[in-house]
């Protein structure tokens, strides 16, 4: 076992890579042409760098600009680098501003076999033209996964690859594209693909009709999973009966293939997953109606302020049969069914027949604003033993409205219902027994069902209103909800500006339909995450370094400025089932504002991450200088150089790579092939000139005071708004830019009159 544990370990270090000479022949287009046609999972991550263009009309990017949010990032990028190097040290595996790089680089993962011991698995990764920073963190991976081996790792060329191989694992470059795959034999295959010897993923009719189905949009994430070549292969592994109630069931066995879209659609971004299944609707698939929903009709009651609603064509009759359909399936049909049986004689009435028969199709669930008591107190003091769906009950009523086809019976058969729960599930276990309210108002009757000591602030109540069935969560839900269906709106949300902004943005014609007007709800629940998060930090503050993340947290109205009502939709063809998501996040709920905070804050941590790295690189430039200067002086009577050239020119530097600082700019190259020794001093100031980013300070030698710097950058960092500075003592360090102009006007006191 430990040594499967220590395989897996350099495995997985492994999968970073390492770097080879990198081909210099144009590479595929696009990184679906390397993996096979039969792939059966394939995941694709544009990066943000190249999606970046696609965000540029979106809130996500407002937001991402805003002074506070960026501030925050700021924060976030310092306190997770220092975090990193305190605990792993300068050299650790990965370090914060890796993470940039990765999540620049345009990346995919293929799973193209599954029937091996250790299943074909590929990873890929893009990254642009920072293609040396990567091929230096795969390098510090690899010699971390192969620490102890005692051998060389195997070299090797794989359809003109050139591999490395480590453990199970080879790791090679193709055209500037860095290849993990889990053995040879997939690294042939999808270098075949490349060469167009074997049939691409990209090529597949069905992968690119299913893409038509996202509009064309340049998406930050796509997501296929042929479900069809995963049971031929599970079957293959003698699985299949063992898996085969599992796609019965569930209705996997109809479903050729899914795919996940995720793309910018300014204002906001769309989320698309489509299933494919021509063949029919079996299992759970059976619950997915067809018919639309008259969404004028069913939303006519609902005002435009409304927080969270949903109207789907929904028969809980069809629901019934289908989860007894599943439990068959899953168990012993003949004992589900004299389940069944035993319940319906213990409630009086056919559960299927009397009641749920009796209800329509139309459904609407909606919100209704908070409960009216603290969480804690409606959960008896519980609420710290509930998880985060709970929470949402404790702090919101909600009501759903059902259509009624028969009344009578329906009203009868919840009578007998309510009656059964209060005989049958109170008073065990010591507690006391359930209470049933039965009451009247606005000439409605409703029931509310009291569960006493329950955990969550729920107290299931009804009433029948216009030929609907009015369920809510606590009697005050049930009467608001009685309240607002006799009351129309003075504005229905369909015909708010804030509906129609993005009710476009989805299926015209969808049998389930979803809207949360988030700013409301997330200015209600943001002023909570500040506290978990101190709680969290204050639990480590002995391991972490200092840091004022919470305090730099951006204000809740900061956020909210940019978020804007979210949409969600399914619809169903005779090819299978589209869900379909639009908004600030392209869901609905708060998923809109978490997802828009996790953007605004992450983004520019990782951008000021890629900064602090190249400001890392920058300072160990100019400390190599600074270094070679005091060597320089140490021969020659505590006398610096009269120019950097003579560095070159005496080998105190062997490289005119360090005289550059990775944040600027300039596209001039210093000339490779260059004889220091052997050129004139002159000309090797006028080579570095163009390229030159560091400041020597003329006229002093090492003899002067230790805290005169004596190298600096000589611009800005463009991101950073400081420099770095080399001292004559032998220390670097960063300033900002207002606190390095003051310490040059200092330094003139330090220096020697002339």
């Amino acid at each position: 076992m430990r040594r499967m544990t220590a395989l897996a370990g350099i495995a997985l270090l492994a999968l970073a890579g390492t770097a080879w000479a990198q081909a210099a022949e144009k590479g595929p287009e696009t990184l679906d042409g390397y993996v096979p046609s039969d792939a059966i999972l394939y995941v694709h991550y544009l990066g943000f760098t190249k999606a970046g263009a696609a965000f540029k009309d979106t809130e996500v990017l407002k937001l991402i600009r805003e002074p506070e949010v960026q501030a925050f990032g700021a924060e976030l990028s310092r306190f997770m680098d220092a975090l990193m190097r305190e605990k792993w040290g300068d050299d650790s595996v990965p370090q914060w501003a890796d993470l940039r790089l990765l999540t620049d680089s345009e990346m995919a993962f293929a799973l193209l076999d599954v029937r091996g011991r250790i299943p074909g698995m590929a990873l890929i990764v893009r990254p642009g033209n920072r293609g040396d920073d990567l091929a230096k963190l795969v390098d510090k991976f690899l010699d971390k996964a192969t620490q102890g081996m005692g051998a060389q790792v195997p070299e090797d060329q794989v359809e003109g690859v050139q591999c490395k191989s480590v453990g199970p694992f080879c790791v090679g470059w193709n055209c500037g594209d860095l290849i993990i795959t889990s053995g040879k034999e997939t690294l042939r295959r999808m270098a075949r693909a490349t060469k167009g010897l074997e049939g691409s993923l990209f090529k597949l009719d069905r992968y690119a009709a299913a893409a038509k189905r996202f509009g064309g949009a340049k998406e930050l994430l796509t997501v296929w999973l042929d479900v069809e070549r995963l049971r031929e292969q599970t079957a293959e592994l003698g699985r299949a009966e063992r898996f085969e109630k599992v796609w019965e069931a569930t209705g996997l066995k109809d479903v050729n293939y899914v795919r996940l879209g995720v793309a910018p659609d300014a204002p906001g971004v769309k989320e698309t997953l489509y299933i494919h299944a021509p063949q029919g609707a079996s299992g759970l698939f059976k619950l997915i109606p067809t018919a639309p929903v008259d969404e004028k009709a069913m939303l006519a009651s609902v005002d435009e302020k409304a927080a969270d609603v949903a109207v789907a064509r929904l028969s809980a009759g069809a629901i019934y049969d289908v989860l007894v359909e599943f439990a068959g399936a899953m168990d012993d049909p003949d004992r589900v069914n004299a389940g069944v049986e035993d319940r319906n004689q213990a409630l009086g009435f056919d559960l299927r027949k009397d009641l749920l028969g009796s209800l329509g199709d139309e459904i609407t669930f909606r919100t209704l604003g908070p409960a009216p008591k603290s969480a804690a107190a409606l959960a008896g003091g519980r609420a710290w033993a509930v998880g985060p769906a709970e929470m949402a009950l404790l702090h919101y009523q909600f009501a759903a409205s059902v259509s009624v086809k028969d009344q009578a019976t329906a009203s009868k058969a919840l009578e007998k219902l309510v009656a059964f729960i209060h005989d049958k599930a109170g008073g065990r276990g010591g507690r006391a027994p359930v209470e049933v309210e039965k009451s009247e108002y606005k000439k409605h009757e409703f029931y509310a069902i009291r569960i006493p000591g329950a955990p969550l602030p729920l107290s299931p109540s009804y009433s029948f209103v216009d030929g609907k069935l009015i369920l809510a969560s606590t009697p005050e839900a049930l009467k608001k909800a009685i309240d607002l269906s006799g009351a129309p709106p003075a504005k229905p949300l369909v015909d708010s500006a804030a509906w129609q902004a993005v009710r476009s943005h989805v299926a015209a014609k969808p049998s389930m339909l979803a809207w949360s007007e988030t700013k409301e709800s997330f200015r209600a629940d943001y002023g909570s995450a500040a506290k978990p998060l101190a709680d969290l930090l204050d639990m480590f503050k002995e391991d972490i370094p200092a840091n004022e993340l919470v305090k730099k947290l951006p204000r809740a109205e900061t956020i909210a400025l940019h978020l804007f009502g979210s949409i969600s939709a399914l619809s169903r063809d005779q090819e299978g089932y589209l869900v379909e998501s639009y908004g600030f996040a392209g869901s609905t709920g708060d998923g809109v504002a978490q997802l828009g905070t996790t953007l605004g804050t992450l983004v520019p941590a990782l951008a000021n991450a890629q900064e602090a790295a190249r400001r890392a690189k920058c300072m160990n430039n100019i400390r190599q200088i600074g270094l070679a200067m005091f060597q320089y002086a140490g021969d020659h009577d505590d006398k610096f150089p009269k120019s950097l050239g003579v560095l070159l020119h005496e080998g105190y530097l062997t490289t005119g790579k360090v005289f550059m600082c990775p944040s600027d700019k300039r596209t001039y190259k210093f000339p490779a092939h260059l004889d220091f020794r052997n050129t004139e001093v002159a000309d090797l100031d006028k080579a570095i000139e163009p390229i030159l980013s560091y400041v020597m300070v003329p006229g002093i030698d090492h003899a002067v005071d230790a805290e005169v710097v004596i190298v600096y950058d000589k611009d800005p960092h463009v991101g950073g708004g400081g420099r770095n500075c080399f001292f004559n003592d032998g220390h670097v360090k960063w300033y900002p830019e207002e606190e390095f102009q003051k310490l040059m006007k200092e330094q003139k006191d330090l220096l020697p009159k002339k």
